[in-house]
């Protein structure tokens, strides 16, 4: 299915995985407005071509993760959260925002934390922008639900909705293909870490990556959210293979971290047996 949009399309995604569902749609020149953790459209040089265009991030992280450890960024987080304060990892510039004239701005529900909230996008634009800003907020819990996300982007933006989920669905089939039949006789376990301190056990999709990469989770299950863990009950679960890939941070960022958690005296992290038996893995979070 396909529908049309009133006046020229102009896209503002609040969420780097909706840049990248917009670029594969083929939609990037409506884009005007991404984050300032967007880096693929739906890849690094249809990133460039935006940026070179003008197009402006219209986010900022008033935190600097960079600068900071993952503990010191769980404790900010935490006291903002006790506070009532709410604090993000992502401020939002209204007022750019608002110049770029969207009609269409993709969202999202899921996390407060880590990304623009719905709650603030419909702040900004106010009841008076209704009829000329389409506000989508996608929430996805489990991998068919991403995939109804990819389909949910396309409809708000004109695309080929029907397309978008076979193309998506297309590539899931292709993995499970090639893992189906690997592995010995029960699959191995596998936790992926979403933060390391303290550790989160991936949520929401993640079990179901899991089982689509030919593993099962050794703790969270499909759909449920993303959980704290303490080392102890991690070293019960005692997975076979344990992937860091903490949220908002890139490959370099993550191994760096795995790698100074595995030298720190007494850690935790060195004494699971994945991570003796060198099936310890980092990736893009």
């Amino acid at each position: 299915a396909m529908i049309s949009t009133p006046g020229p399309l102009r896209i503002a995604s609040l969420l780097p995985s909706a840049t990248e569902i917009v670029g594969a749609l083929g939609l990037g020149e409506s884009l005007v407005a991404v984050t300032h953790c967007c880096d693929v459209a739906p890849d690094e040089a249809g990133m460039r071509a935006l940026l070179a265009r003008g197009v402006p991030r219209v986010t900022r992280s008033p935190v600097a993760p960079e600068a900071m450890s993952q503990a010191e960024i769980d404790k900010a987080v935490t006291a903002s959260q006790q506070a009532s304060s709410q604090l993000s990892l992502y401020a939002l510039d209204e007022g750019e925002l608002q110049r770029q004239r969207p009609s269409v701005v993709l969202t999202q529900a899921l996390c407060d934390v880590c990304a623009v909230s719905e709650e603030l996008v419909r702040r900004v634009f106010g009841q008076e922008d209704a009829a000329s800003v389409r506000i989508v907020s996608l929430q996805p819990g489990t991998l068919a639900e991403v995939g109804a996300s990819f389909q949910a982007v396309a409809e708000a933006c004109g695309g080929d909705a029907r397309a978008a989920r076979l193309e998506f669905e297309r590539r899931l089939e292709q993995v499970r293909s090639i893992t189906c039949g690997l592995g010995p006789p029960g699959r191995p376990s596998m936790l992926l870490l979403e933060w390391l301190d303290p550790p989160f056990d991936g949520g929401h999709w993640v079990p179901d990556q899991i089982e689509a990469a030919g593993c099962r989770a050794a703790l969270n299950a499909s759909g449920e959210v993303s959980k704290r863990r303490t080392w102890e009950e991690i070293a019960r679960a005692d997975p076979d293979i344990i992937v860091v890939a903490c949220c908002g941070f890139d490959l370099e960022r993550n191994l760096r971290d795995a790698q100074e958690a595995l030298a720190r005296p007494g850690s935790p992290l060195a004494a699971l047996r994945a991570c003796r038996e060198g099936a310890l893995f980092a990736a893009d979070g």
